[in-house]
């Protein structure tokens, strides 16, 4: 297989090529958004780890953030990966809470909640996470993804926050993919 295959997005229009009058047949016009590179799994890892690491400070602080705004109702705080459905290796980051009234002890934390978020852009993920096309690989992009996440984040909570009471894990959102949970204290 070729090692420089690549995948692009698209984003398209379609009309009279910005034309008032219908002079020429309606177009479709295709412009890439971003080059999806086929990668190997570890190289895919080394990325997202490094650019991880890049946040790792932020992600600090906004844990710090999250555990200062917790309720004593609280009984569990749930550092949950949510991926995204495009098997790409987009995921967020998301903090919430269990206990009595789960309503009103994440609205609560809701404004500092985000703790990683990706967003989608014309130039790909933004912060610039590696883009999979997962159909050009043999390995499972959404349970890497996820993985990689979760030992990343038990390494900066056991760093970091080894003091905290509250039982804390880490979790798949929705059980995607059988991920056990970490638990982290």
């Amino acid at each position: 297989m070729n090692g420089c295959q690549q995948v692009f997005r698209c984003i398209g229009s379609f009309g009279l090529g910005g034309q008032e009058s219908a002079s020429k047949p309606p177009q479709a016009i295709f412009k890439p958004l971003v080059i999806i590179k086929k990668m190997e799994q570890q190289e895919y890892i080394n990325q997202l780890e490094k650019e991880l690491q890049n946040h790792k400070d932020r992600v600090i602080l906004q844990l710090r953030r999250i555990i200062g705004m917790i309720p004593e109702k609280a009984n569990e705080l749930t550092l949950d990966i949510h991926p995204g459905q495009e098997n790409d290796g987009y995921f967020e980051i998301q903090a919430s809470l269990e206990g009595p009234d789960l309503f009103t002890l994440n609205k609560q934390i809701e404004d500092v909640a985000s703790i990683f978020d990706v967003k989608y852009g014309a130039n790909g993920f933004e912060p610039p996470i590696p883009m999979v096309d997962s159909d050009s690989v043999d390995w499972d992009v959404y349970l890497v993804s996820c993985k990689t996440s979760m030992e990343w984040l038990k390494k900066i909570w056991d760093e970091n926050f080894q003091d905290i009471k509250l039982p804390t894990s880490i979790v798949v959102a929705d059980d995607f993919g059988n991920v056990e949970p970490i638990e982290l204290n």
